[in-house]
């Protein structure tokens, strides 16, 4: 394995420097750090950022402290920053992190990783004592990178509940200018679609709706709180309740919302219908429902760019099906955890865009 050092302590070989060089080099950056810059701008701002460029910041959002408040706000300079430079950002929060890591990829490959004591701060970047690692050894970056992204105790938040909880802190500060100040958890703030935890199932499924003669019409709507869900002649006996269906419109690839299983399969007692056999589904993103067409999730589409994103990661957990077996009539797909809760987290971000409040 090649590697290098850095520390803040040699002229020239300051983490910021180099951080700064390698994300100028890539075209999608992942940075997981607890603590963030307060104002992005001076160490970001004079770098080129194309359209096409993408970030991703995972960090901390840790109830009952002061760095909550001091996060959000950051975190919402950094949606400004984004919105006015025109690039793909993305944040996820994991409130268990501690480490410090910084991914770099170009054309889909992993170009350096720097595994560090420097949090995403100037002291971390410039003034503080620190040492860190810059590895490039695309394998061992992409085991990092893995164990990074698939952390159960994490997930994407949108950035409107971004924005609700910078407001939040702001108000609290206010109202509670000296200490000792009451306590405070931010998360609370955040929009009830979105999920600060890993959705669990016993499987995920993907689900086909509707006949390719006949496909489902593009203004119907799918943001009722439950859906009969319905399957071929044969019981679907692998499907259970707790179960996570993602549908999607058959002859238009689109998803059209999930839905968590809450029965056992029951046969509607006609002999000749085509789909007699149902579970009931509870709708987990009715928002998403409601705009499906427009939306335009395309299952295809997102399966190559999960696999493009997660190199190595498999879409579903046997070999024997494929997403072209749909054309032949089944009437389900079992996929992973991981690409699963990625398709989920895509249909919450469709659902709650960017809102900037006006300055």
């Amino acid at each position: 394995m090649s590697f290098r050092t850095l520390n803040n302590l040699t002229d020239g070989q300051k983490h910021g420097e180099d951080i700064r060089k390698l994300i100028e080099e890539a075209d999608c950056i992942t940075i997981a750090s607890p603590y963030l810059f307060p104002d992005f701008e001076k160490f970001l701002g004079n770098l080129e950022w194309p359209v096409e460029k993408k970030l991703h910041v995972i960090t901390r959002i840790q109830p009952n402290s002061e760095d909550q408040i001091r996060n959000a706000k950051s975190l919402a300079k950094l949606i400004h920053f984004a919105k006015r430079r025109g690039f793909n950002l993305c944040v996820s929060l994991n409130i268990h992190l501690h480490g410090k890591v910084y991914i770099f990829r170009k054309n889909n490959v992993f170009t350096g990783c720097v595994i560090s004591s420097a949090n995403f701060t100037d002291n971390g970047m410039h003034n503080f004592h620190e040492w860190g690692v810059f590895i490039n050894d695309k394998e061992e970056i992409e085991h990092i990178y893995s164990d990074l992204m698939f952390n159960r105790s994490q997930s994407n938040i949108s950035n409107t509940s971004i924005l609700k909880m910078a407001e939040s802190a702001n108000e609290y500060e206010k109202k509670n200018r000296k200490p000792p100040r009451p306590r405070l958890n931010l998360l609370k703030a955040i929009s009830k679609h979105d999920e600060i935890s890993f959705l669990k199932a016993p499987k995920y499924w993907l689900k086909p709706i509707g006949i390719t003669e006949d496909p489902i019409p593009k203004n119907e709507l799918f943001d009722s709180k439950t859906l009969n869900l319905h399957f071929t002649v044969n019981e679907p006996t692998d499907v259970s309740p707790g179960d996570i269906l993602i549908a999607f419109a058959v002859g238009r690839r689109r998803l059209i919302s999930a839905y968590r299983v809450e029965s056992k399969p029951r046969h509607d007692g006609n002999l000749s219908s085509r789909w007699p056999w149902y579970v009931e589904g509870r709708n987990l993103t009715p928002e998403f429902g409601k705009n499906w067409f427009d939306f335009n999730l395309n299952k295809e589409v997102l399966k190559n760019h999960f696999e493009q994103l997660y190199p190595g990661q498999k879409v579903k957990p046997v070999t024997d099906q494929n997403f072209g077996a749909f054309r032949f009539g089944r009437d389900r797909l079992e996929i992973t955890p991981r690409f699963a809760n990625f398709l989920i987290q895509e249909m919450k971000r469709k659902a709650n865009p960017i809102e900037l409040p006006h300055k």
